[in-house]
């Protein structure tokens, strides 16, 4: 038997139950690309609102709304924190802390708690 007649003939991905160690890791590598492409966007909104006063409200008023650039800047500013929390999981992983499986993912359903609440607290703070 070759090694061609092991592999899985179908990988239907929706049925793969993913930890959740998995899931904030692969969410943390989402958000880092997220980042990564939105700074184009970032950078845009940063100079525009610099130009003049009327252009700074202008660029406050359009993220103020919960429809279009509010919540394309809402989702933008949920990324980097997401990333911020995940990384500092990450780190304090890296010191040797946590790295047990329950406490991995004790951790990691925390840095989910509090992304949750972050988000909320967020969205009703911008709206």
């Amino acid at each position: 038997m070759n090694t061609h007649d092991r592999r899985p003939v179908f990988l239907s991905l929706h049925q793969i139950r993913l930890p959740v160690n998995g899931l904030v890791s692969i969410l943390h590598r989402i958000s880092g690309m997220v980042m990564f492409f939105s700074l184009p966007v970032l950078l845009c909104m940063a100079s525009c609102s610099l130009k003049s006063a009327p252009h700074f409200s202008k660029v406050v008023a359009s993220i103020s709304q919960p429809s279009g650039w509010g919540l394309v800047f809402y989702a933008i500013l949920l990324a980097w924190v997401y990333h911020g929390l995940a990384g500092v999981r990450h780190l304090i992983m890296d010191l040797g802390w946590g790295e047990s499986l329950s406490a991995s993912r004790a951790m990691s359903f925390m840095v989910l708690w509090i992304f949750a609440v972050v988000a909320w607290a967020l969205g009703s703070w911008l709206w």
